[in-house]
């Protein structure tokens, strides 16, 4: 039973059908109820997909890996409908071998061949996704971190760790040919938790005492006042204003004006001379 999808009418592929024997039945127009059964499948692989694409934090744009990879673990489960076995047992007739599985979207130091390094200083391995197996070719899937995808047959994994959660650390370091409970311990990253506390004085439990105490501040001075000008004192009241002329050496000013002077009369102020 196919749906009234133009995937299923292609001439391509009802020619296929033809050729097996096969006959085409297609269910009515916008009734999914009709395909119940590829509809539950379709349901099954995408909760599958959408549970390790969240795991990972993966972008969005990397939905298809996901579904690749939901696609390739249910071929290779055990189903009660099959008498518990795997769709991959009934297709091959032999049992899939599971031990090249690795958690999906996490960590992987793969190594770089020499011919795609920049130069001779450059690492020889660098830290990728991991995007599960590639259908076809004997190698893992990987995605660098210049969204281009790598493919190499092993790596070194990092099952608890995913490159694309930013609240997770990167372990230190890790340790070759050891498996991950004897790896290097690290802490996620919690940005909601209080600081350490600072570590305590040692010498605020001695009563005081301390080998070197403190010296105590100097005493402030008082600022000095910058030097002020002396002023002129004001002129008294009563006190005439000395003559504008030359004054004779050894007269004063209650000394009569002399002849020369009563001739030749000092100007007055104001008069432009």
């Amino acid at each position: 039973m196919l749906d009234a999808g133009g995937e299923y009418k292609s001439a391509a592929f009802l020619k296929a059908l033809n050729e097996q024997g096969i006959k085409v039945l297609q269910s009515a127009p916008h009734t999914p109820q009709q395909n119940g059964h590829a509809e539950h499948f379709n349901r099954t692989i995408m909760d599958k997909a959408k549970a390790m694409w969240h795991e990972a934090c993966l972008p969005d744009s990397w939905w298809e890996f996901s579904v690749k990879q939901a696609v390739h673990l249910y071929n290779r489960t055990s189903m009660a409908y099959l008498n518990n076995e795997t769709p991959f047992y009934r297709m091959e007739g032999s049992i899939p071998d599971m031990s090249y599985l690795k958690v999906f979207g996490c960590a992987a130091y793969v190594f770089l061949p020499s011919e795609i390094r920049k130069e001779k200083l450059s690492p020889k391995s660098k830290l990728m996704t991991y995007l599960g197996i590639e259908q076809g070719l004997k190698a893992h899937r990987f995605m660098r971190s210049s969204n281009r995808l790598f493919y190499v047959p092993k790596a070194f994994f990092d099952e608890e760790y995913f490159p694309w959660c930013k609240t997770q650390s990167q372990r230190h370091t890790m340790h070759l040919n050891k498996p991950i409970n004897e790896q290097p311990h690290y802490q996620d990253i919690d940005d909601t938790a209080p600081p350490a506390p600072l570590p305590a004085n040692p010498w605020d439990n001695l009563d005081g005492y301390r080998p070197n105490p403190p010296i105590p501040p100097r005493p402030s001075q008082p600022t000095p006042r910058p030097p002020t000008t002396p002023q002129k004192p004001a002129r008294q009241a009563g006190i005439p204003m000395p003559p504008l002329q030359r004054m004779r050496p050894g007269s004063t000013l209650d000394s009569p004006p002399s002849l020369w002077m009563q001739l030749n009369p000092a100007p007055t102020r104001g008069s432009g001379l």
